[in-house]
């Protein structure tokens, strides 16, 4: 037969408080760690694939209305379709520079000590909060200004943009800490 104690028997009564004793003194030193990391928080944003699936909605939408509009004229002038290929030329190298944005390199947001800041393959860029923060379901938009240039630069987060446990670490993280409209 084998022995065992149980955990309220009095032999075990010192054993369990210093169980206890250690696991508030984990529990402290987890809470301090908590409090050092809301100092620093760190994303990495990749180009979302579902805004360009939109831009590329709306770019062919306006090549079709563009095309619906000079079509009656295609025949009236020899202008017209001279007009129309300088449409298409537009929309298509507006096309070619979303797909470029989108095989860009991604890019990490950091917060650390109160401030912002912005590192792309190039550079490190200081960044501090316009406006208030606009934070959906789906979308996250933060309004940034450069400090030394003032250059404003708008953060659209998409859900597809980082991954699951970063989106939902941002979401939470701004609705502790950020200025949210």
């Amino acid at each position: 037969m084998s022995e065992t104690t149980p955990e309220c028997a009095p032999n075990n009564a010192q054993k369990s408080s210093s169980h206890n004793i250690l696991a508030q003194f984990t529990y402290l030193q987890s809470a301090d760690s908590l409090e050092a990391l809301q100092d620093r928080f760190s994303i990495k944003i990749t180009p979302s694939r579902y805004l360009w699936r939109f831009e590329l909605f709306i770019f062919f939408g306006f090549l079709f209305c563009y095309t619906l509009a000079l079509l009656p004229f295609f025949l009236t002038a020899f202008y017209w379709p001279c007009l129309w290929l300088l449409g298409v030329f537009v929309v298509v190298r507006l096309m070619y520079c979303a797909r470029r944005n989108l095989s860009e390199r991604p890019v990490n947001l950091i917060y650390r000590q109160d401030s912002w800041c912005l590192l792309t393959a190039q550079a490190e860029i200081r960044l501090a909060p316009v406006n208030a923060i606009v934070l959906w379901s789906w979308i996250i938009i933060m309004p940034f200004e450069e400090v030394s240039t003032n250059k404003k630069y708008l953060m659209t987060v998409l859900s597809d943009s980082v991954g699951p446990d970063e989106w939902r670490r941002l979401k939470v993280w701004l609705r502790l800490r950020g200025r949210i409209n």
